[in-house]
């Protein structure tokens, strides 16, 4: 985490890697909100926040009960600009 990064923002930064470097694509399952919890040592409701940041960007979407994945609509674009006014 650099130094000045909000906690959250380590969630939105490794989805907007993940799909800079192609390990995301359109329609994939990201890391749950646990998954997140675990490997990042956040809180849930700090998860919550970096995922809710990317939903209303329009980068991810979620099926309730099942989980969050890189939206259908998505382009790479977007992505560009939502990291660059991150």
């Amino acid at each position: 985490m650099k130094r000045n990064e909000s906690k959250y923002k380590q969630v939105v930064n490794h989805v907007i890697d993940g799909i800079n470097n192609g390990s995301y694509k359109k329609g994939d399952w990201i890391l749950s909100i646990n998954e997140f919890r675990k490997n990042y040592n956040l809180s849930r409701d700090t998860v919550f926040a970096g995922l809710s940041e990317l939903k209303s960007k329009g980068i991810i979407d979620s099926t309730p009960g099942v989980g969050y994945y890189i939206a259908v609509s998505y382009t790479h674009l977007r992505a560009h600009e939502t990291l660059m006014n991150l």
